[in-house]
């Protein structure tokens, strides 16, 4: 089943001699619980794609069907609960809440959204991240690998349909690199959630269902 679709998807900065067209005529479509990355140099374009699929920003023409709706012919304000309800973001700065515990910063969209809590979900969410001994550290006493994984059980923690990952290893070293690639996989494969990667790095993108290359803003 298709989840992820994209119709003449166009994104230009800048204007007449100087506009660049980070997204050019994209047409695209991922299926439910498919693993997909992105690969491509450095202002190929995937970011800005990554962006547009998450409703993050808005293309200059065409569109984007997330789960068969019309992403961009929603107002700002619903486009937005319907992005937190549906799709969750993992970058590579992990944008953690300095000031909350692990427990609090995966709970952040539920509070934001004014949902109940289950305690019991939390907690098993956190096991499966290996994060159940570290529920009150807070980021400063955690390792990267860790607060990337932090970031992944924010990103899961609405039970998303789709998670967009933008270079999620790229502050890791190798070891951590494989842990974070492992846990997006088991998310894909055991939960059936669709996981779209961007990565420089082809041995972790060679870990996906299906590589969709990037350059000049057109899929290759």
């Amino acid at each position: 089943m298709e989840i992820i679709k994209t119709n003449n998807l166009n994104k230009i900065y800048g204007k007449e001699h100087t506009a660049v067209h980070a997204v050019n005529n994209v047409n695209i479509s991922i299926r439910e619980g498919e693993f997909v990355a992105i690969v491509g140099p450095s202002g190929g374009g995937k970011s800005s794609l990554l962006h547009l699929l998450g409703g993050l920003d808005s293309p200059s023409s065409g569109e984007v069907f997330i789960k068969g709706t019309n992403l961009y012919s929603m107002g700002h304000d619903e486009r937005a609960i319907f992005r937190r309800r549906n799709i969750g973001f993992v970058f590579l700065f992990f944008n953690l809440i300095p000031v909350l515990n692990v427990k609090e910063n995966i709970e952040l969209p539920l509070n934001l959204d004014g949902q109940d809590i289950n305690e019991d979900e939390i907690l098993m969410l956190c096991k499966n991240l290996g994060l159940e001994n570290r529920l009150n550290h807070y980021p400063s006493q955690l390792s990267g690998g860790e607060q990337q994984r932090v970031s992944i059980g924010r990103a899961l923690v609405y039970k998303p349909s789709i998670i967009l990952a933008d270079e999620p290893t790229g502050n890791l070293d190798k070891k951590n690199s494989e842990e974070v690639l492992n846990l997006l996989k088991l998310f894909s494969t055991k939960y059936g959630i669709t996981v779209v990667m961007i990565t420089h790095d082809l041995n972790m993108a060679a870990r996906a269902d299906r590589i969709i290359r990037m350059e000049d803003g057109k899929i290759e």
